[in-house]
């Protein structure tokens, strides 16, 4: 039981909230009054004794003045006199303490008397000579009305000496003193005004400050609804700029930096989810057509077989059961081609090669599908007045010329299977799409653009991969420095494609033409697999129309000097990401 109720206990504790509950305003706000209120109390009591001290020293001088005026004239004082001052208290004794005489108490306002509290007479008393000490006061009379409490019970500033007759006669103590009334009522006064003032002054302070924190606070707060808004799916949302020389504005640019890459790795994973919905659809469905069309085949062959009366066309769907196979079985190679590049394997990038030979290769096979082709090979040649300030297709080759000519011979490190796989590619497309009359050219420039190697292969996500890349180059091209990129352009001037389908002609399936595709036996995988190898190169393909009719495939691989590192798999990329987090 003992052990049952532990349980309930522990479970029936209630979680206190951690941290403070305040707002951040109010802490500011509560902060600047404790401060402002402790320094005004500091500077006011620190006022107070300075002028505490100073008012007695002025006291004390007094004294020790008029005490060497009375004792060098001790019998005139002895007994009271009009003329003498009301201000200062006067006392003789003897030597043995006894009073003498008293010649002057001050009276005060409504006749009221007061005197210092000294020892009784005929005693020594405890006060040192000729140190000016502080004692209470005795009241000898209260006075009417008009006479002040405060006054006459204020303490006394007492001076003792010893007096001696002229001539060598008789000699004992004299007692004179100062009420400390006014020097109390000074300082008193100044604390008043103090604390009168100092509330003036804590109010305006904590009106303004209030202001400005608020003021200050605001883009926080702008900063708590955002960052509602986003928590509710909208992931557009971004902090208002600020200068990054506050904290507030440093917060508030990496904020923005952050939703930046938050929205894009959303937008990107949508992407990622819509296309392999996509792709296995696709997939799926072009599977199915080779394997029901074998099926068919197969229960006709069955057919004929039984009745055996024609075996020539049995023999030929045997013959279409293989050329289907052999399509499912290309359409699973590619499939698998796909898949590996995605996760960043089947890929060396170590190899040394020399783009002029694949491509020569390439064209070799194009001009054996089509003799009768014309295909010019150069360089292209840009001009000063390069700009991107328009269209980026028709700044691109509004401001390029085609150079016929021998190819340069460019070298980079990379796959060369791959990459000759990506050649092969573009012109089998070729071969494929355009009449065997169409003429093309192809060309290949080494080229510097301010666009680092690691960025490079994000430019084809970007909506004018083209514009991004040029952009780069007018920036080498101004002295900037860049990184060293080989340009390879294959142009065809055949009937080419619509501009909604230029910008889908990389993606998996997508065929433009479809029942062209089929009588050529595409897949549509071919573009899709060119722009993964180039990717895993760390390089961007992009497609444009040739200016007056035709397709323009341009290509940016990274021309280093040495291997560059292999492509990272997503999965990778995200185990590392929380292991690092």
């Amino acid at each position: 039981m003992a052990k049952s109720q532990g349980g309930l206990g522990l479970k029936g504790r209630s979680k206190r909230p951690h941290g403070n509950a305040v707002p951040l305003n109010l802490q500011l706000i509560a902060v600047l009054f404790v401060l402002l209120a402790v320094g005004i109390s500091v500077v006011a009591f620190a006022t107070k004794e300075l002028i505490w001290n100073y008012t007695v020293n002025r006291i004390d001088n007094q004294l020790s003045s008029q005490a060497q005026l009375i004792l060098n004239n001790v019998e005139p004082f002895s007994s009271k006199s009009e003329a003498m001052p009301t201000d200062y208290f006067l006392q003789i004794r003897n030597d043995q303490g006894q009073i003498l005489s008293t010649p002057l108490v001050p009276v005060l306002d409504g006749g009221a008397e007061s005197m210092p509290k000294l020892a009784p007479s005929g005693k020594a008393g405890n006060l040192d000579f000729g140190v000016p000490t502080t004692v209470p006061s005795e009241v000898i009379q209260e006075g009417d009305a008009n006479s002040s409490y405060k006054e006459v019970r204020a303490e006394w500033r007492v001076l003792k000496l010893h007096w001696y007759q002229n001539g060598g006669g008789a000699s004992g103590i004299l007692y004179i003193g100062l009420s400390l009334y006014n020097a109390q009522e000074t300082a008193w006064m100044v604390i008043y005004y103090f604390i009168i003032v100092g509330i003036i002054m804590i109010l305006i302070a904590l009106i303004v400050g209030s202001i400005i924190i608020s003021k200050t606070l605001r883009p926080l707060k702008q900063i708590e609804a955002i960052a509602a808004n986003i928590a509710n799916g909208d992931l557009s949302q971004r902090v208002p700029s600020l200068p990054e020389t506050t904290e507030v504005g440093s917060l508030a640019s990496s904020l923005n930096i952050m939703l930046s890459k938050i929205e894009k790795s959303f937008k990107a994973q949508k992407e990622t989810n819509e296309q392999m919905k996509q792709f296995i659809s696709d997939a799926s469905h072009e599977l199915r057509t080779p394997l029901a069309a074998i099926r068919a085949y197969a229960e006709l062959y069955k057919m004929e077989r039984e009745e055996g009366e024609d075996l020539a066309k049995a023999d030929e769907i045997v013959g279409r059961i293989g050329a289907s196979s052999a399509r499912m079985t290309e359409l699973v190679t590619d499939l698998l081609s796909l898949a590996r590049l995605d996760e960043g394997r089947g890929i060396d990038l170590t190899q040394n090669v020399e783009l002029d030979s694949l491509i020569l290769d390439s064209v070799e096979d194009l001009m054996v599908l089509d003799p009768q082709r014309k295909v010019s090979m150069g360089t292209l040649e840009f001009l000063p007045d390069f700009k991107t300030s328009t269209d980026p297709q028709e700044a691109f080759f509004s401001c390029t010329r085609f150079i016929p000519g021998e190819l340069p011979p460019i070298s980079t490190y990379g796959d060369g299977t791959r990459l000759r796989e990506v050649f092969t590619n573009l012109v089998g497309n070729i071969h494929k799409y355009t009449p065997p009359d169409c003429p093309v050219e192809i060309s290949l420039s080494s080229v510097e653009s301010a666009i680092p190697y690691e960025a490079c292969k994000d430019l084809s996500s970007c909506e004018d991969p083209l514009k991004c890349f040029c952009l780069g180059m007018q920036k080498s091209m101004q002295g900037k420095g860049g990184s060293p990129y080989a340009l390879i352009t294959v142009s065809d001037h055949g009937p080419g494609m619509a501009p909604d389908s230029i910008g889908r002609i990389f993606e998996r399936f997508y065929t433009f033409d479809p029942s062209r595709t089929r009588k050529k036996s595409g897949t549509g995988l071919g573009m899709a697999i060119v722009k993964a190898i180039i990717s895993s190169h760390s390089g961007f393909i992009c497609a444009a129309p040739t200016p007056g009719g035709g397709l323009t495939i341009v290509t940016a691989i990274p021309s280093s000097a040495s291997p560059l590192p292999a492509p990272e798999p997503e999965g990778r990329k995200k185990e590392k990401g929380k292991r690092q987090n």
